[in-house]
């Protein structure tokens, strides 16, 4: 494992915290959690002094990571097969794609592009933070390229995907400004957390729920199979599908004024306000 044991980290925008309990514990020599994910120093972390403590509720946090590259895993929750009637892929489904400016920090509000309103859909996802170079990985070594975890809103415009299916870009609809909310912390140590929880609500009703206990292809193996096919890097991160209870089967999308949270085991609530 790349870092510390099981601790949640958080990036508060020019320091970076370790939580205790209700607190954070501001750490002294690091002011930018994303810069010891890319430069695989994340273990300087162990022995940094606290120098300072603030509440957890006092705080706004930026994303822990800003990652250049985004893997989209597809189909890869059990429920959300039996949803969509499909049949479960003997492959993990899979695109990658620039962040670019899709890229949004807890609690920023999102806007809902005026030429694309209608079809706004939210996705919640266990997201895979990878904290060394990684090519060829065997599963059962996979948990040691892997800085931590974090909370994703994987936000999808689908009329533009369907507009996009006859050319093949998965990523199609999911990379606008904003559309991929991360953190607001990384959970180092996540092969030993067991089970993680997944939530998503829409105005505090819960929409998704499940734990990656569920997941058709497990965290070490989908870094097994796509580092077969891409070198990955520190930093690069990986969506891992979302359980059933997108808008898409039900037609229940977003709009303006609405509030989304996804929880991600113990971790605080990603939370993002959608805005025309």
């Amino acid at each position: 494992m790349a870092g510390p044991g099981m601790t949640q980290l958080f990036d508060l925008g020019g320091a970076v915290a370790r939580r205790a309990g209700a607190m954070l514990e501001v750490l002294g020599g690091c002011d930018s959690l994303n810069e010891l994910i890319v430069t695989q120093s994340l273990s300087e972390l162990e022995h940094a002094p606290a120098i300072d403590r603030v509440p957890l509720a006092d705080v706004r946090f930026v994303a822990p990571v800003r990652p250049t590259r985004l893997f989209h895993v597809g189909l890869n929750y059990h429920s959300h097969l039996a949803e969509l009637g499909v049949p479960t892929p003997k492959r993990p489904v899979y695109a990658v794609a620039a962040s670019g400016a899709a890229l949004a920090d807890p609690d920023s509000s999102i806007r809902i592009p005026s030429s694309n309103p209608h079809e706004i859909d939210y996705e919640a996802e266990l997201a895979v933070v990878l904290g060394a170079s990684a090519s060829g990985v065997v599963a059962r070594n996979a948990w040691n390229v892997v800085a931590g975890i974090t909370a994703a809103n994987d936000v999808s415009a689908r009329d533009l995907q369907r507009l996009a299916l006859g050319t093949g870009d998965l990523t199609a609809g999911k990379m606008l400004p904003g559309f991929k909310p991360l953190g607001p912390g990384l959970l180092t140590d996540a092969a030993h957390a067991g089970p993680i929880s997944i939530r998503l609500s829409v105005n505090g009703t819960v929409r998704q729920s499940d734990d990656s206990s569920q997941m058709v292809f497990s965290v070490p193996e989908l870094i097994e199979i796509i580092s077969r096919d891409h070198a990955l890097q520190p930093g690069d991160v990986i969506l891992t599908g979302s359980p059933a209870g997108i808008g898409l089967v039900t037609s229940n999308f977003l709009h303006t004024g609405d509030v989304v949270t996804v929880t991600l085991g113990p971790l605080p609530m990603l939370r993002n306000v959608f805005h025309g």
